[in-house]
């Protein structure tokens, strides 16, 4: 069990980082279909959840929220709409587009 584990980790650790690299796009909102995680072709699409893609996006952001990747449109749009409500703002900072959203949240510097 640990060996398939630890080779599942694998998979994890590339989820991670599209996630991650997801943060440098310049949307606010990116449906999960306009990454390397949508694609149907890739192992990569089997370790990813279809409800938990707005969560993952915050945890995931290092530092500052710049974008956050949508769930499927027709499937489980999980505990909140981030397009609407903000979650773990006590937490995070974010970019300062979304205080359109939720004007409470704190917002992050912009590099120069």
């Amino acid at each position: 069990m640990i060996a398939f584990n630890l080779y599942d980790l694998r998979y994890w650790v590339s989820v991670k980082a599209e996630f991650v690299k997801a943060q440098e796009v310049e949307k606010m909102f990116l449906p999960i279909g306009e990454t390397p995680l949508g694609d149907p072709n890739l192992d990569l699409r089997h370790h990813r959840w279809s409800w938990n893609n707005p969560l993952l996006s915050l945890v995931w952001s290092d530092k500052c929220v710049r974008t956050i990747i949508l769930n499927d449109e027709g499937g489980p749009q999980g505990p909140f709409d981030p397009q609407k409500n903000l979650v773990l703002k006590m937490y995070l900072k974010f970019d300062p587009r979304f205080k359109n959203i939720d004007p409470s949240v704190r917002v992050c510097s912009l590099p120069n």
